[in-house]
């Protein structure tokens, strides 16, 4: 892989971060989608929401999904390494 090409996620991720904070309509159509608790665990006044596609971590997730097909990433090689590694990382972290 080229370094041109290993920097690219980093670029994408910088780029969409500050856009969406930046150009209006891209924030407001960010923002619009909006998941929204009331009453939680039954109690009157306590409610919650989260706009998943402005969090940071919505951002990443549209950028791991973008650099997925820009470095043309073979689905039968990643897809068992994307399922193992959260089994890994959770025997390690039990230690």
């Amino acid at each position: 892989m080229s370094t041109f090409k290993g920097w690219v996620p980093y670029v994408l991720l910088a780029l969409f971060l500050v856009a969406s904070r930046i150009i209006e309509p891209l924030k407001a159509a960010l923002t619009s989608i909006n998941l929204s608790w009331n009453n939680i665990l039954g109690e009157a006044g306590v409610s919650g929401g989260v706009q998943p596609l402005y969090l940071p971590g919505g951002i990443i997730i549209a950028v791991v999904i973008v650099t997925y097909f820009l470095h043309r990433m073979n689905p039968q090689k990643s897809a068992p390494r994307c399922l193992n590694r959260p089994k890994r990382f959770l025997v390690l972290a039990s230690c």
